[in-house]
């Protein structure tokens, strides 16, 4: 009887030592879970910031370029039937500006469903005006095809001698060349000065969600993005 209670106290005290043993184990796995999850969080956060940064960027690599050419409407100056902007070469769209599932997912999770649709809506308008810039290249470049032959050049500047007939033929579209960069240019203006507001509004908010967390801050930087 007493080598039956013995087997039986080594049993129950086993069966303790593995019950605890599973408990810990899963309590460790849960803490790992935890923990990724955050890292996870925190990651997402940072590349918030970070597509909006980039967004920003681009933008105002646009704007610089739009605006250090004055635009001339064909309609309003005979000497020049193209626009005065050039056409950039080589704009390509970021698919980093992109957001991801789990950013999405983390704005949601704290209530900031009108962030996130500003931040969408910003990053729909940057691929738009990437296709409206190559839009404007073709065309451009389709334009100056229709042209005759320079007669003389200065600088880079072509001085090109035209009929009337000529001219009412290229009219057209450069009206429309002009309507379109025009619409652009107000596009990129637009979406800088949107993509600042959500870059301010995203430091305190991600600071607030992650105390202690250091979160990138570019609306201030030296010199300015734009």
């Amino acid at each position: 009887m007493a080598e039956a209670s013995n087997l039986e106290w080594v049993t129950s005290v086993s069966t303790a030592l593995a019950v605890a043993v599973a408990l810990g184990g899963y309590g460790f796995l849960e803490w790992q879970r935890r923990q990724a999850l955050r890292l996870a969080r925190r990651t997402s956060a940072h590349m918030i910031g970070m597509r909006l940064f980039r967004i920003l960027n681009h933008s105002c690599d646009f704007a610089r370029h739009v605006s250090k050419y004055a635009k001339r409407n064909p309609r309003e100056n005979g000497k020049h039937l193209l626009p005065e902007v050039h056409p950039l070469i080589g704009v390509t769209f970021d698919p980093m500006v992109r957001l991801d599932t789990n950013e999405i997912a983390l704005l949601i999770e704290a209530c900031e469903a009108e962030f996130l649709s500003e931040v969408m809506l910003t990053g729909s308008v940057y691929e738009s005006i990437v296709v409206s810039l190559n839009e404007y290249r073709d065309r451009y470049e389709a334009t100056y095809r229709m042209m005759p032959p320079p007669v003389s050049m200065e600088g880079k500047v072509a001085a090109h001698r035209l009929s009337v007939d000529e001219t009412l033929q290229l009219r057209p579209y450069s009206i429309q060349l002009s309507e379109l960069i025009d619409a652009v240019g107000t596009m990129i203006d637009e979406n800088v000065e949107r993509c600042k507001k959500l870059s301010a509004q995203y430091h305190p908010m991600m600071k607030k969600r992650f105390k202690g967390e250091k979160f990138i801050s570019f609306i201030d930087l030296t010199p300015p993005l734009c």
